[in-house]
């Protein structure tokens, strides 16, 4: 489970650093995409050894999207008012 504190880090540095290519001596987005794929098999190797249905963790990955996707867009329509103000 550590690895998911460890994404948490490598994705603050890289909102911390966004134009930063190198911090603490690493390329920042390569942590990033190392600490994802850490994060992924972690959650594959849980969801076999537990048993857990893929059906419901997709269902689920689907709603969740859907939901920042709305909430993207209200934000991107509070910005287009701001802008005609």
């Amino acid at each position: 489970m550590e690895e998911c504190g460890e994404l948490t880090q490598a994705a603050a540095k890289k909102q911390r650093y966004p134009k930063k290519y190198i911090h603490d001596g690493r390329i920042v987005s390569e942590k990033l995409e190392h600490e994802m794929g850490d994060v992924i098999a972690f959650i594959i190797m849980t969801r076999n050894e537990l048993g857990l249905d893929n059906k419901n963790i997709t269902k689920r990955v689907q709603q969740k999207l859907e939901k920042w996707r709305n909430k993207h867009r209200q934000q991107q329509k509070v910005v287009d008012i701001r802008k005609r103000v």
